[in-house]
């Protein structure tokens, strides 16, 4: 019974005491990753309206302020201006990838960095990066949409002043909208099967069929020769029998005719005048 009731008393210690655990927790991690957000001053707010001016005549939109990238700057320029020193590379050792990754802006996006020593101004701050190429190149970066601006002093140090301007690809207080998944359409059955009846097929009129008469065959008149007729008769009528349409036998048998009439009546003369 002893040991149960001391355990019991442990418990109860350690109910009252959660509270307070878990509200100690809660206030380092708030300590520890929530970004400062400290106001700019007149001449950082100057310059973040100028870069904006400027970005605005060449066609880009303006960079909004970011706390976690303003206090990276915030930073770098208390660490130069502190340090007494002028370089990207921060006393640390840390080149400004390494510096925004530990720092809190570890996002795989554009990021890139700007500092100028020496002057109090933002005018004066802005002209110097404006009439440098890679300075210039980071104000006007179109992949560029955030941006950290601070500004430090130490009558101290080499150059007195000390500005950082970091830039980034993405804000961390915005966040990708979430695409909506897209509801399946509804099903649509297909639309039933169109049977045609088949057509009826119009016979086709065979081609009329021409029947060409053939022509007559001539007619051949046989004229036959008497048993004692002359011999250019019988040919006469042999030429005629082979060509009816033709008048050459006739005409031949009639000239020969002749000539035999003439020559028998020449002969008779001859006699006569010869005797």
């Amino acid at each position: 019974m002893g040991f149960v009731g001391h355990l019991s008393r442990r418990i109860a210690r350690l109910t009252i005491l959660m509270p307070v655990i878990l509200a100690l927790a809660v206030l380092l991690a708030v300590n520890v990753t929530a970004p400062r957000a400290e106001a700019l001053d007149a001449e950082e707010t100057a310059i973040l309206d100028t870069i904006n001016s400027y970005r605005g005549q060449h066609g880009l939109g303006p960079l909004a302020l970011d706390p976690r990238l303003n206090d990276i700057a915030r930073w770098m320029a208390d660490d130069m201006a502190s340090n007494n020193y002028f370089s990207h590379t921060d006393s640390h050792g840390r080149d400004p990838f390494t510096r925004m990754d530990q720092l809190g802006y570890a996002l795989n996006t554009w990021r890139g960095e700007n500092l100028v020593a020496g002057t109090e101004t933002s005018a004066a701050a802005f002209e110097m990066w404006r009439t440098s190429d890679g300075h210039n190149a980071n104000m006007l970066g179109a992949n560029y949409t955030v941006i950290g601006i601070a500004r430090a002093h130490n009558p101290g140090s080499t150059f007195g002043w000390y500005w950082a301007t970091e830039f980034g690809g993405q804000g961390l207080s915005v966040q990708p909208p979430v695409q909506p998944t897209p509801e399946p359409a509804p099903y649509i059955p297909p639309p039933p099967p169109v049977t045609v009846p088949p057509q009826p097929v119009a016979p086709v009129a065979p081609a009329p069929v021409v029947t060409v008469a053939p022509p007559p065959a001539p007619t051949i008149e046989v004229t036959a020769a008497p048993v004692n007729a002359p011999w250019w008769h019988i040919l006469a009528l042999d030429i005629q029998w082979r060509d009816s349409s033709s008048t050459t036998g006739r005409s031949l048998a009639a000239l020969i005719d002749g000539v035999f009439s003439f020559q028998s009546s020449f002969r008779g003369n001859l006699v006569s005048t010869v005797r």
